[in-house]
């Protein structure tokens, strides 16, 4: 088994794949926060809004 793993890390195409995954999680993260941060301006923005009237 530990020869697969070190087979693994050796291999470019391997690695590569392994990088993509990790972009994609950071990718996906930072779309849900930034997501999470414009519903709640919005919100806020409406409650100012009805509060000014």
């Amino acid at each position: 088994m530990a020869t697969i793993t070190k087979q693994n890390s050796i291999n470019p195409r391997y690695r590569l794949q392994e990088q993509r995954g990790a972009v994609m999680v950071v990718s996906l993260v930072l779309l849900t926060v930034l997501t999470l941060v414009g519903i709640t301006s919005s919100q806020f923005s409406a409650l100012e809004e009805k509060n000014g009237r």
